[in-house]
């Protein structure tokens, strides 16, 4: 009976842990044409464009087209 009170401390303390660790990132605002962090930073957006990867195109459903 007594891991109740247990697991409960240890959701506490992840929870917080967590939240003071996502609260601790900072803001990013703008400074221009520039987005930059809390110290004016520029910050620089790296990603991958997929494009229209879930566009279905007639070809693809066997309805027709080019």
């Amino acid at each position: 009976m007594r891991r109740a009170p247990l697991k409960g401390l240890i959701l506490f303390l992840l929870i917080t842990i967590t939240s003071t660790y996502a609260w601790g990132q900072g803001f990013l605002k703008t400074n221009g044409q520039q987005i930059v962090d809390e110290n004016d930073n520029p910050i620089i957006w790296r990603g991958i464009g997929l494009g229209g990867w879930m566009l279905q195109e007639g070809y693809m459903l066997g309805t027709g087209g080019p």
